[in-house]
């Protein structure tokens, strides 16, 4: 399909699209796209076109793809404004975003990081969206350097990552507060121009409000992005950033945005999954030759020889495997332990005690680490042999560079799909 359309037009793309332009001159997220040039976009992604002069277009609708043409200025006035600000900014600045689900952050900073481009900065992004953590694995917090235009941060590639463990960041203030911090010191020692702080859309109720201050406290950038859906909703990030002398800029949320159902978000999820295991196998990790994150398991000793009879009287026969820290034990087998044994176990030996099945590890996400706790990549645990102590895990990884195995909180099927939750610290 082609379209003729005048200068100053207004395009929603709605993917899975694929436009190239015949003639003209049009741009997409403050990045230029003239004649030749090709955009791709994929399934549940959105961005807006706006033809800067008379321009012909060529249109190939994929899946659910759409165009829609609308009066709005798509990339509104506050946008080029605050972007402008951002861009005369002092070098190495640090810039928060914070805006609720669905207010198009990642929109913003791709057109911040386009326009910051186009003026010849050197640009660092730090994705804590673990959710939808577009450029880097979800479950984990990623730092990228946009070297190019970009229509998607889905385009960057993470140059290091922090794993969190987590789609969400409840119950896990404290990692996310550190991963951010973690990739904020790289990319300062990176020296680059600028740095943009992409956050998840977890604004709302006591946990949703700590985090982003905690966030805003622990960054102490030189400027906070505030995108509304609806006026002074975020008004306790804007006082407490203007009493801290922090800038503060307040922008309206993405017009005519395509918000993502929770159905269409686990799909996302799932490609950006499949992508990260792309080229998998299965690798062998002996629990011995590695430190463990997250977990009880593979921290602590063996039980000594009184103490495993005194398991063996308690519960009637010998575990697969049992071992013990300073605050736990940990019995694992596949036969069932009844409560009442547990606690009589809990007395003698002297602390809790938790009971693990070897299956409660199968298909359970882990980040596998090297000894600067940077991520190699993710893992899919398969199959747990308490006996010889070794992970059979699902990864593209070379077991070789392993040093940490960081044990997450969801569980993932060799589809990509998600199949389950652990509480955190189970194991």
């Amino acid at each position: 399909m082609r379209l003729k359309l005048p200068a100053n037009r207004n395009i929603l793309l709605v993917g899975d699209i694929k436009v190239k332009i015949i003639d003209g001159h049009v741009e997409i997220f403050g990045a230029e796209f003239t004649s030749g040039s090709e955009v791709s976009l994929d399934r549940f992604m959105s961005a807006p076109l706006e033809t800067m002069e008379d321009s012909e277009i060529e249109v190939e609708f994929g899946e659910e793809g759409y165009i829609a043409e609308t009066p709005m200025k798509l990339v509104p006035d506050d946008w080029r404004d605050v972007a402008s600000k951002i861009l005369n900014l002092p070098r190495s600045s640090k810039v928060l975003v914070c805006a609720d689900v669905d207010a198009g952050k990642s929109g913003f900073i791709c057109y911040t990081v386009n326009r910051c481009i186009g003026g010849g900065k050197r640009v660092a992004i730090i994705g804590a969206d673990t959710g939808q953590s577009e450029m880097n694995p979800p479950t984990t917090i990623g730092l990228a350097i946009a070297s190019r235009p970009i229509i998607h941060l889905s385009d960057l590639s993470y140059i290091s990552a922090f794993f969190v463990g987590s789609t969400s960041p409840a119950g896990m203030l404290e990692r996310s507060i550190v991963g951010i911090l973690r990739m904020l010191r790289m990319a300062v020692d990176m020296d680059v121009d600028l740095i943009l702080i992409n956050t998840t859309g977890w604004v709302h109720g006591s946990g949703g409000r700590e985090l982003k201050e905690l966030k805003l406290i622990g960054v102490n950038p030189d400027m906070l992005v505030i995108m509304e859906k609806e006026k002074g909703e975020l008004n306790y990030l804007v006082a407490l950033a203007e009493k801290m002398g922090i800038r503060c800029e307040v922008i309206q949320a993405a017009p005519r945005l395509r918000a993502r159902s929770r159905e269409e978000r686990r799909m996302l999820r799932k490609k950006y999954y499949a992508k990260e295991f792309s080229g998998a196998s299965e690798v062998r990790i002996m629990m011995d030759e590695v430190a463990f994150m997250y977990s009880y398991l593979g921290t602590g000793v063996p039980l000594d020889a009184d103490e495993m009879l005194g398991v063996v009287n308690t519960i009637g026969f010998v575990p697969e495997y049992a071992e013990k820290t300073k605050d736990k034990v940990l019995i694992i087998t596949r036969k069932n332990i009844p409560e009442e044994a547990v606690e009589a176990l809990k007395k003698t030996l002297g602390r809790p005690v938790i009971v693990i099945n070897p299956t409660d590890l199968e298909n359970l996400l882990v980040g596998l680490l090297d000894e600067n706790l940077n991520v190699l990549g993710l893992g899919i645990i398969t199959k747990f042999d308490p006996a010889s102590r070794i992970l059979t895990i699902h990864t593209r990884v070379d077991q070789k560079r392993v040093r940490i195995v960081a044990l997450g909180r969801i569980k993932v099927n060799l589809d990509y799909e998600e199949v389950g939750w652990l509480d955190p610290w189970s194991l």
